[in-house]
């Protein structure tokens, strides 16, 4: 059930947030926001060390709203790093 694993990595992702300032940051929280208002169930930041990248799981009929409303993310290279 792909709606219950986006939730459950939602739930997921607001825990690790309470565990230290330094998981996320106000840009991270601000794309995640942008894409669960969208219409994401939830998302996972991946990766290490002042690289990675944000996944999102995204009901189908959904795709295109949370792809149009990160696009200001795309730089010339696609997505930007953060």
């Amino acid at each position: 059930n792909i709606e219950s694993f986006g939730k459950l990595l939602h739930e997921s992702w607001m825990y690790k947030k309470e565990l230290s300032t330094n998981v996320s940051n106000i840009e991270i929280n601000e794309i995640y926001s942008t894409a669960i208002d969208a219409g994401a169930y939830g998302g996972k930041l991946a990766g290490a060390g002042g690289g990675g990248f944000l996944m999102f799981v995204v009901p189908k009929e959904n795709e295109l709203t949370v792809i149009d409303n990160l696009a200001h993310l795309r730089g010339s290279g696609g997505f930007r790093d953060f």
